[in-house]
């Protein structure tokens, strides 16, 4: 009877060492890299241009950036963060219900799953902020002496056209259907005056304390196109002294890039 005991949990043991392995093994066949298509790095250089007119295109860099974005939606969902995100399981839902999958029971780790989340902006860009904001690096504290100022923050409503007079006359009707994904989404929150000036230019008609209050306006436009814009939220905050913009940990990103192979050999 003990010897039948033991045995059994030998065997179990084995059996979990044996599920563990393939865990781990089934884990670094995913962590893989390969090169970004030449589209990407085409729509991802155009996109860099507009942002940065007078500077060279650093296709490096280029193909740099489309690699870490994949690494950290692949990360993400080796996380399992898409599980536990309120708006990711809406957007979800959204998507199952409108290509009539519902009730087909997607295993958590299907692949037809992971195509429905990669092939979503709005899942991929919200993957991309819980892993930014799980890898950037903490500001240091400002002493209570510190100076303070407020400073005005707004939430827009947007949608992007290509042209004017589309933006124009969906203004006019108040019909936004021909809108185009905007690179940022929908939503702009919590922006302050540079960021506002960044995005639309340093304009006399965009200061944010003289905006229109919960009333669609423009088209006006940025480096993407023509904006319809509404002011959902202005709000004066209490701030101390300005400090430097978050940017996402050089040695974190580091560490993440050496758990994975990298099979794209960049030129």
């Amino acid at each position: 009877m003990r010897r039948g005991l033991w045995r059994q949990a030998v065997f179990s043991g084995l059996a979990i060492l044996l599920a563990a392995g393939v865990t781990r093994w089934e884990t670094y066949q995913y962590r893989v890299l390969n090169c970004p298509s030449s589209a990407s790095v085409a729509e991802r250089a155009r996109q860099w241009r507009a942002l940065y007119p007078s500077q060279p295109v650093d296709l490096h860099g280029v193909q740099q950036s489309l690699m870490d974005e994949d690494m950290l939606l692949k990360e993400a969902l080796l996380l399992g963060i898409h599980r536990e995100d309120v708006v990711i399981q809406q957007r979800l839902n959204r998507d199952m219900s409108f290509l009539k999958l519902e009730g087909q029971g997607l295993e958590k780790d299907s692949p037809l799953l992971e195509a429905l989340i990669l092939g979503d902006v709005v899942i991929r860009r919200r993957l991309l902020q819980r892993m930014e904001a799980m890898m950037t690096a903490t500001a240091p504290e400002v002493s209570s002496a510190a100076i303070q100022n407020e400073a005005w923050r707004v939430d827009f409503q947007q949608y992007l056209f290509r042209e004017r007079s589309t933006a124009e006359q969906a203004l006019a009707n108040g019909e936004y259907s021909e809108a185009i994904p905007f690179l940022h989404g929908g939503a702009l929150m919590g922006l302050n005056q540079a960021r506002v000036d960044a995005l639309f230019g340093d304009r006399t008609d965009m200061t944010l304390p003289s905006l229109p209050l919960r009333q669609w306006f423009g088209p006006v436009q940025s480096p993407y196109g023509w904006h319809v814009l509404r002011v959902v939220d202005r709000r004066k905050e209490l701030i101390k002294v300005p400090s430097p913009p978050s940017e996402m940990s050089a040695s974190a990103l580091t560490r993440l890039r050496d758990k994975y192979r990298n099979l794209c050999h960049a030129t």
